[in-house]
């Protein structure tokens, strides 16, 4: 892929949505469903709007670590994250069952 091929600019684009955290999971996916069908020009400028507030996002996060002399935080911050992806499996886990569930009954109806 080319330095500044369309392909190229796409993916830098997606990169950055992707590590915006500050942006709403469900923008984020919009704007990386949307990054096939953008003009150049305006895939360049977010990318650039996305690259400087990411810079920033990293800068406060670095500033906050650093002040964590003690990693209370980033312990506390790491636990809520296994909690959280902890619960999504869980979740997804117990949807699947249920649709599994709802799939065999349909079947024993029908029979």
């Amino acid at each position: 892929m080319q330095p500044n091929s369309p392909k190229k600019k796409e993916a830098v684009f997606k990169d950055e949505i992707r590590r915006c955290i500050l942006m709403p999971a469900e923008e984020r996916d919009f704007w990386i469903g949307k990054a096939d069908s953008l003009p150049e020009i305006v895939l360049d400028d977010l990318t650039k709007r996305l690259a400087a507030d990411n810079k920033l996002t990293d800068g406060y996060i670095a500033k906050a670590l650093e002040a964590d002399q003690g990693h209370e935080c980033l312990t506390a911050l790491k636990q809520i994250c296994m909690t959280t992806t902890r619960d999504i499996v869980r979740d997804n886990e117990d949807a699947e069952k249920k649709a599994a569930d709802l799939k065999m009954q349909k079947v024993l109806e029908n029979t």
